[in-house]
């Protein structure tokens, strides 16, 4: 049984259901969490039985939701201790999401986010195999078990390659990261993981190959070092030799680095091509080309001047659109974070505030990324906070260039 709310409007509504009930099943499944709601709920009519015996019919768009409401999902959480967790380097104050190690293959499947199999019991691969989860996003990091144990601070890690064999098995696309570390699971490292998951293809659908992110917040953690130049070039050579080899058979690459590795090579962005659906996006790879595809085509709005605050490395990107478009880019840099991070979507409240300083009119574009839904940035400043510390207008633009909200 499955405590719901029923939300106004909606097809359930629709059918006459009101307020809070108990939801038995939908379809004839049985429903436990939200996961199942979201599951069952497809379909152009949908059958829920309640815990009094009815039986009502939801009539629906194919991909509407019924409006029965579950309780958000409680996610479960990571007992690995990864020598680099984000969330382990994280200062004093910021957002409370930005510490929460989840673990869940629930939210792998309905949020993309990644996990390492190391949670699951009996129940969950059943689960996950009634159900066909598919996609999931798995951190893999290393092939060799040994090194994978020490990245995940686990000696009992079980081993990944089985898992992600058993996950083929069922059916599963996987999309994988490996978050380079140099020294640790780079060189020979990397290269027999990245053979060992392409002999998984088609099952491991895309690989992204992720710089290490350090911040200056790192006392008692694991001494690592970002990547060299050279390093991240040669993250780029093992890229183009898989895209070389893959993708006249597959028509698709598959081996693909974050827009990080770019940076740090000081090499140009692939073709829009390059990266076909952009299956790693939310991994940050392919948002650059992106916005450089968009920036042709982007009309900003507002009182001018126009000032745009992002990141320290993507600020030169935008050198050549800014001076056609007569546009200000203000590169922040992020004392929040510090150590190596230059990203704009992780830039606080308080570096923002700085960068404002010398701005007093016009309209200021802010990275929508660093704002959450409740108008929090990363350090618990609210977005109202900024806006009152110039007498310019200030919106939200987001990573493909559009302009996502007001002052």
């Amino acid at each position: 049984m499955l405590a719901v709310t029923v939300a106004p409007g909606s097809p359930a509504a629709r059918a006459g259901l009101r307020g809070r009930l108990l939801l038995a099943k939908l379809d004839g499944q049985p429903v436990v969490d939200a996961l199942d709601c979201r599951f069952f709920s497809a379909g152009e009519r949908v059958v829920a039985t309640l815990a009094d015996g009815r039986r009502i019919a939801l009539v629906k768009a194919y991909d509407e939701d019924p409006g029965l409401v579950p309780p958000p999902l409680v996610p479960r959480t990571c007992g690995n201790r990864c020598v680099f967790c984000f969330m382990g380097q994280q200062p004093r104050g910021v957002r409370a999401a930005l510490r929460l190690r989840d673990e869940d293959f629930r939210l792998s499947f309905l949020l993309g986010n990644y996990i390492t199999l190391t949670n699951l019991r009996p129940e969950d691969w059943r689960r996950i195999r009634r159900l066909r989860l598919s996609p999931l996003y798995v951190s893999v990091h290393a092939t060799d078990e040994t090194v994978r144990r020490l990245l995940l601070g686990n000696p009992r890690a079980p081993a990944i390659l089985p898992q992600l064999r058993r996950l083929a098995r069922y059916g599963c696309a996987l999309h994988v990261q490996i978050v380079v570390c140099p020294e640790l699971n780079d060189g020979k490292v990397l290269a027999r993981t990245v053979a060992d998951l392409a002999r998984l293809r088609p099952a491991v659908a895309s690989v992204a190959l992720v710089p290490v992110g350090l911040t200056a917040h790192r006392a008692g953690c694991y001494p690592l070092r970002g990547l060299t130049r050279d390093e991240a070039r040669a993250l780029l050579v093992l890229a183009d030799r898989y895209d070389t080899r893959l993708r006249p058979r597959a028509g698709t690459g598959w081996l693909y680095p974050a827009d990080e590795v770019y940076f740090l090579a000081g090499r140009p962005f692939p073709h829009r091509r390059w990266y076909d659906d952009f299956p790693q996006l939310e991994n940050g790879v392919g948002m650059m080309r992106r916005l450089l595809d968009r920036l042709p085509r982007l009309q900003l709005a507002g009182r001018r001047p126009y000032t745009v605050l992002t990141g320290v490395l993507v600020a030169p990107r935008l050198a050549r659109w800014a001076r056609r478009e007569r546009v200000t880019v203000v590169p922040v840099a992020n004392t929040h974070f510090g150590g190596g991070v230059n990203v704009a979507g992780l830039l606080a409240g308080v570096d923002l505030v700085r960068a404002l300083r010398g701005v007093r009119r016009g309209t200021v574009f802010v990275p929508a990324s660093a704002v959450n839904a409740d108008g929090l940035l990363l350090d618990n400043m609210p977005l109202a906070a900024l806006r009152r510390q110039t007498r310019a207008a200030i919106r939200l633009l987001n990573d493909e260039g559009a302009v996502v909200s007001g002052s």
